[in-house]
């Protein structure tokens, strides 16, 4: 067992071991993410100014099995785990990225308004509770190196089996032949996103 946590150290490094001991898994998923997501404790600060420093979450396992997050996947299988508004601050985040590959500072309320939400200071608003449950699901985590910083996925992780279990008969269904169907996996992200930085 100590070597398997020393073998998925080397390839997925040592933040990735420290999160599977905190969950108490087994063992690693090296070739399969399926039960890499995890509903997290890290509760967000909204800061009173409304500002945002927006950065990209880098996170190579993810981003070489994932799917893109303006993707029909992210639309059909995590939205109805997430909830719209989170899935639609996820792709505005995207778009900030594809501006601004290595973050910027966003205005909360801007944000909010282009998904015809209103902002306010504090955890309770719809705005500041959608994006908590990025938080809570394991897009988005809160970063040590700005006070007001969030880390945000550009790629998403395969759905869960537990979040699978919960989908409508009808979602069930298209997953279930997605899942058996390996000309429907989607194209790992990992060289596009890399590609992308490397011109920049």
């Amino acid at each position: 067992m100590r070597e398997d946590w020393r073998i998925h150290s080397e390839i997925c490094g040592a933040d990735m071991t420290v999160f599977y001991l905190l969950i108490g898994a087994e063992s690693f998923p090296c070739d399969t993410l399926c039960e890499h997501i995890y509903e997290m404790e890290h509760t967000l600060h909204i800061p009173d100014t409304g500002l945002l420093h927006l950065v990209p979450w880098r996170d190579e396992l993810v981003e070489s099995l994932g799917y893109d997050i303006r993707g029909s996947y992210v639309e059909r299988f995590w939205l109805p785990t997430l909830g719209p508004t989170a899935t639609w601050i996820l792709r505005r985040s995207a778009d900030v990225f594809d501006a601004f590959p290595h973050g910027t500072t966003i205005d909360l309320a801007d944000m909010a308004a282009t998904l015809g939400l209103s902002f306010a200071a504090g955890k309770n608003s719809p705005f500041a509770r959608s994006l908590q449950r990025c938080v809570m699901f394991g897009f988005a985590q809160p970063t040590h190196a700005h006070a007001d910083g969030l880390a945000v996925r550009r790629v998403a992780p395969p759905l869960p089996q537990r979040f699978v279990q919960r989908l409508p008969p009808s979602l069930a269904l298209a997953f279930g032949e997605l899942e058996t169907d390996p000309t429907s996996r989607a194209v790992p992200l990992r060289h596009a996103v890399h590609s992308r930085d490397s011109s920049i």
